[in-house]
């Protein structure tokens, strides 16, 4: 969802949420397999590039969701691991609509084990990032 009257402000904190659920700012995301669409930005440019600013709404669709590759070990706190699914995108316009059919895609994930502290107390606390999205 797109809004060009939003504050600069708010604009650069969603960015900065957005960023903080990948595992770095360079992950690669394929928008779609149309020959128009087809590309492979990184989160950075996908983000500065305001993909997307002339829809008033769009929906990612997924479905088929199974694991590719189980979580193993890459280190002490961190785990690796793969998903395959299915995902399609609706996008309206003021006048007509973008719909890009449903496709393959794979998404790498990590878990990272942090220790947080609380007065006396220590708790693992897991975190979840997203990798490279193909």
């Amino acid at each position: 969802y797109y809004q060009s009257d939003l504050d600069t402000a708010f604009k650069k904190q969603t960015a900065r949420m957005i960023l903080d659920i990948f595992i770095n700012e360079d992950v690669e995301v394929m928008l779609g397999t149309n020959k128009r669409v087809n590309q492979l930005l990184t989160v950075k440019q996908l983000l500065k590039s305001n993909y997307g600013r002339d829809f008033i709404n769009s929906t990612f669709l997924f479905d088929s969701l199974n694991i590719s590759e189980a979580l193993y070990r890459l280190d002490e706190k961190t785990y690796f691991g793969s998903l395959n699914f299915n995902h399609s995108l609706i996008a309206y316009r003021s006048m007509d609509t973008l719909i890009i059919e449903p496709f393959k895609s794979k998404a790498d994930f990590y878990l990272t084990k942090n220790e947080k502290y609380f007065g006396t107390d220590t708790l693992d606390i897991w975190e979840v990032r997203i990798g490279d999205i193909k």
